[in-house]
């Protein structure tokens, strides 16, 4: 995927369980891995959306950063990822 943000791996941050979150797939937020919104204002328009999901539980989330996993939007840390440990 192209784009500008990037994690340089896994970013991991806590999530609570039942809250809503909206995940970044333009790459273009300021608040990466977290949409802002910028999606909106991409110059040409693109159809890319945010990934909105609701936590199941409270905890620390792993969102991939590279965009190579095999289970989206979960790091899952196999794909050689330089900073997946």
């Amino acid at each position: 995927m192209e784009g500008g943000a990037r994690c340089p791996g896994p970013c991991v941050f806590r999530v609570e369980a039942g809250g809503k979150y909206a995940f970044c797939r333009c790459r273009r937020s300021a608040h990466y891995p977290k949409c802002d919104g910028s999606h909106r204002f991409l110059d040409p328009p693109s159809s890319i959306t945010p990934l909105k999901v609701i936590a199941e539980a409270s905890g620390e989330f792993a969102w991939c950063g590279c965009g190579q996993t095999s289970r989206a939007p979960d790091c899952d840390r196999s794909t050689g990822c330089p900073a997946a440990g």
